[in-house]
């Protein structure tokens, strides 16, 4: 589930354990060490089996990202091929809208009128 500035990431798991994620720009190098991935502190423990969620925010709006994600138990951990070979790539939504005001009914053909449309953002 994505929104402007956050994405939340489902996972399941077959045993207890942790997992982290990290979210990188879409051209950022892929990580190189496992640090790479749980630096970002995005992480959720599971004491029994089943499903958890971690939210990754202080993302950018409209912007497209490479989710990577390591689960460990007692020590170990994925394989790190196999963390880079099951990344998963996501949007964030955008951003502002527009919003448009017609200031004035009518116009002149042949004359410039001030303050005729207003335009401004919404967040």
């Amino acid at each position: 589930t994505n929104s402007n500035n956050s994405a939340t990431v489902y996972i399941s798991l077959s045993s207890q354990g942790e997992v982290y994620c990290a979210a990188l720009t879409l051209l950022s190098d892929a990580p190189n060490a496992y640090e790479g991935i749980t630096a970002q502190g995005n992480f959720a423990v599971l004491d029994s089996t089943g499903t958890t969620k971690i939210l990754i925010s202080d993302l950018s709006a409209g912007s497209s990202y490479k989710l990577y994600c390591v689960a460990t138990r007692f020590g170990a951990k994925t394989a790190f091929k196999d963390v880079l070979n099951h990344v998963r790539y996501f949007n964030t939504t955008c951003c502002k809208s527009i919003l448009v005001n017609q200031l004035s009914t009518t116009v002149i053909f042949g004359k410039n009128v001030n303050s005729f449309i207003k335009y401004s953002l919404k967040d």
